[in-house]
């Protein structure tokens, strides 16, 4: 049970039961309050990103149209919406991460597709959408690099994410421009946001070329989210 795909989303435990007949996996919730829940009948999720006490959001695939969608799935009733479709991998239109925050689906969207197949070219910009409808509400004024592909995380109002060079926080009320956290060093050039524990910072690893020295590729790092000198926590090599 859960074939890796365990989601723990406010008071609701989702997971996996296995594929049906056409191979398409299938999924139903629990409370975590000892709350028995039941199956899941859609047969459209890959992805369950939110759940916002009634409606569980996801994106999928939907055979019969044959587009990958954003949906969301009432657990009451079981009645499931499209909000929207969206591109294929490796083309503009695609989303490579979504979350939710106040009602919101933030979606990071790719608007330019990798040169000469090196993900680290592709350009993403960050699509604001009613989670109502799936209606565009916004795009926030920011351009992706490369690293857009492995998410961000939100801490209150704000936005963390990662650019070519830099670990970045934007106000996502406001729009307005972001602000520069921490700077990779000369031989990183990958950020991978990874947790907000509540202390004050956020924490994130940074892929890099070998250093000769140490040999090292792949370092752990916090840095205060008010900005300033990043702090090494680990450091080791990645094969």
């Amino acid at each position: 049970v859960g074939y890796g795909q365990e989601k723990l989303i406010g008071d609701k435990v989702f997971y996996s039961t296995g594929f049906d007949e056409e191979y398409n996996l299938m999924y139903a919730w629990a409370g975590i309050d000892g709350e028995s829940g039941s199956p899941i009948l859609s047969h459209r999720i890959n992805n369950i990103f939110a759940y916002d006490g009634t409606y569980m959001f996801y994106t999928g695939y939907d055979k019969k149209s044959s587009k990958n969608i954003v949906g969301r799935y009432n657990i009451n009733t079981d009645k499931d919406y499209t909000l929207y479709s969206y591109s294929d991998v490796g083309n503009v239109g695609n989303i490579v991460g979504i979350s939710m925050s106040d009602k919101k689906i933030y979606s990071v969207t790719m608007t330019k597709e990798p040169e000469n197949y090196d993900d680290r070219t592709a350009e993403y910009r960050i699509e604001v959408r009613d989670g109502k409808k799936g209606k565009l509400l916004n795009t926030l004024p920011f351009v992706l690099t490369g690293a857009a592909n492995y998410g961000f995380l939100f801490e209150g109002d704000s936005l963390i994410y990662s650019t070519a060079d830099s670990i970045c926080k934007i106000d996502v009320n406001t729009g307005t421009e972001g602000k520069v956290l921490a700077r990779f060093n000369e031989l990183e050039y990958w950020g991978l946001p990874h947790f907000v524990p509540g202390d004050g910072y956020v924490y994130y690893e940074t892929l890099a070329d070998l250093d000769p020295d140490t040999g090292f590729n792949d370092y752990f790092y916090r840095v205060s989210l008010d900005g300033g000198e990043p702090e090494l926590l680990n450091a080791w090599y990645t094969g």
